[in-house]
């Protein structure tokens, strides 16, 4: 098995980790067991996982990866992705180099020109963030801006669908947009050149220019062959249809459409172009001047579609492809700006360089593989990411809304039942992991779950002869078989409330737990030592932790300053025993 040789892939340690790590703010990734479905989602994988076992030991065929929640190909392809990104930026830099455009002097790093700004509901958490905005801050830092500005869809929207409505924009609005784009990105790279601009190439602001575009390339006697496409999926962005249209004479003070003007083109070096929009999401356009100075703006598809999701679209391999793209495209726009915009002359490949803010390693090795093969939803794999590229953790309340109202409730009242009836029944049938002689734990038993004995902190009178090995055995056997029987029981009557129902927890299921780890089933007090030591096995046990085990200890240092409660019985919390 090759999991034994690579261990489980890097999303499913990351899920397990935030599942037993309690919630940090300092801690990426920590607080995952108070997400709705996360632990429930991991346990069905678990399961699945179990079955193939159960499958193989009964010679049943299996086709395909039989633990696919613990590993698959996609941590390997975006790795093999990113090398491919570094080829092919280094070779960008070095043909820029040979060609003059480039001599290893840093250029402006100016803004990241991004498309419009989803809108805000009021009930939105007060840290939240977009994807976009936080992969344009992972790789040029605050410079970013907005080509519709502060222009949203819809002003207060009142749903997710009025935040994304993007339809809403008028006419005006659109144009708007493209002019501010010319007038913050184009003129100015036009005019100082030694400037390389990455912009969103969003349909939604230069659509409205895009037949006007295509009848001006024609009447510039530029083929529109199938390299500008016509199906949505495949097609060149308005954008780019609007940029090698555009007239550059006003920007060199030449008369208006002038053939002395140079004009936009992707860039080529002999049979190379840089036009990789259809495979990783990015085209460079450059412009050549008699200055020799840089001139190039990058084109990249929108990056909100890396961690893209909406009611009713299918996260199939079709919409991960989307993604995939956005991720790559992303990342080539930090590799490339590493290089142009810093001392550095070429791209770093170093193995000991960080890729936990690396858009294409971050896609493979947490949004492809565990929306794929753990089946976890995007909308509960994003904060993880997030976390990734801004350095803070955002699986805290104040980053989404996904937490459940309590942290520690774990399984149903329905499944504590069931629990408790399999335990009686294993009680009556006595306990398969006995020593085969049906030693059954009733409360004559020694070491019952029930009585004060074999929870005593007191040393036995030595004996002048030291029993036998086997009984010795037999014993500490034993010992083992109450303390789990007790743990479950008590883990049992932890969960009697319901998930999320904080006060079902106080009033009924903490006064269960606390009785029963106190009293015996005569609803006796048990001794002050028997007492401690069921503690400190919870507390050594390590099922119980955060506010649970807190509970627990304030409830027992409260009855020892109270004297305790003698009344009420065993097996339920009655209003007597929660007095």
């Amino acid at each position: 098995d090759d999991r034994r040789m690579t261990g489980m892939s890097v999303g499913q340690q990351l899920i397990n980790y935030s599942i037993v790590t309690p919630h940090d703010p300092a801690k990426i990734g920590s607080g995952g067991l108070g997400m709705n479905g996360l632990l429930s989602v991991d346990m069905r994988n678990t399961y699945e996982s179990g079955f193939q076992r159960h499958l193989e030991a009964n010679n049943i065929a299996q086709v395909g990866d039989k633990h696919e929640c613990c590993s698959s190909g996609s941590f390997g392809l975006s790795l093999f992705l990113l090398r491919l990104i570094q080829n092919i930026i280094q070779r960008l830099v070095d043909d820029l180099v040979e060609d003059g455009f480039y001599r290893h002097e840093d250029v402006e790093r100016l803004l990241i020109w991004l498309g419009w700004k989803p809108g805000r509901l009021d009930s939105m958490p007060e840290k939240f963030q977009e994807m976009k905005k936080l992969v344009a801050q992972a790789i040029g830092g605050q410079n970013y801006g907005n080509a519709f500005g502060d222009d949203c869809p819809m002003e207060r929207p009142k749903s997710y669908k009025d935040c994304h409505a993007c339809k809403k924009y008028t006419k005006r609005q659109r144009r708007g947009a493209v002019a501010n784009t010319e007038q913050s990105v184009i003129i100015p790279t036009e005019r100082n050149g030694d400037t390389v601009r990455v912009l969103d190439a969003c349909e939604e602001g230069f659509k409205v220019d895009r037949k006007a575009s295509m009848e001006k390339l024609r009447e510039l006697g530029v083929e529109l062959d199938e390299e500008f496409g016509v199906d949505e999926e495949v097609k060149m962005p308005s954008m780019f249809l609007h940029l090698l249209a555009r007239d550059t004479s006003e920007s060199f003070g030449l008369p208006a459409n002038s053939p002395h003007a140079p004009r936009w083109r992707v860039y080529r070096r002999g049979s190379r172009s840089y036009n990789y929009w259809r495979d990783l999401g990015f085209i460079a356009m450059h412009l050549a001047c008699p200055d020799k100075k840089l001139r190039l703006l990058l084109f990249v598809v929108p990056w909100c579609r890396m961690g893209f999701h909406k009611p009713g679209l299918i996260m199939g391999f079709k919409q991960m492809e989307r993604g995939l793209r956005s991720s790559c495209s992303s990342t080539a726009t930090g590799t490339l700006l590493d290089v142009l915009c810093s001392p550095r002359t070429a791209v770093d490949r170093s193995l000991d360089r960080p890729v936990g803010e690396t858009p294409v390693v971050l896609f493979g090795a947490y949004i492809l593989h565990l929306s794929q093969f753990s089946h976890i939803t995007p909308r509960y794999i994003n904060p993880f990411v997030k976390s990734f590229l801004s350095g803070d953790n955002h699986l805290g309340r104040e980053f989404q809304h996904m937490m459940k109202k309590g942290y520690f409730h774990l399984i149903s009242s329905t499944s504590r039942k069931n629990a408790l009836l399999l335990d009686r029944e294993c009680e009556d049938l006595g306990d398969e992991e006995g020593d085969g002689e049906g030693d059954g734990d009733d409360d004559s038993s020694v070491g019952s779950v029930h009585s004060d004995e074999g929870w005593d902190d007191e040393a036995a009178e030595p004996d002048a002869k030291m029993p036998p090995r086997e009984e010795v055995e037999k014993k500490e056997k034993r010992k083992k078989k109450v303390e789990r029987r007790f743990l479950r029981n008590l883990f049992c009557r932890l969960t009697r409330s319901n998930p999320g129902d904080k006060k079902s927890f106080t009033e009924v299921a903490l006064p269960s737990a606390l009785h029963y780890l106190m009293f015996n089933r005569d609803g006796e007090r048990m001794s002050s030592d028997a007492i401690y030591q069921r503690l400190e096995l919870v507390k050594k046990s390590g099922m119980f932790g955060g506010e649970i085990l807190d509970a627990l200890v304030r409830g027992r240092k409260k009855f020892l300053v109270n004297g305790g409660n003698t009344t009420g019985n065993h097996h339920s919390a009655n209003a007597e025993t929660k007095k």
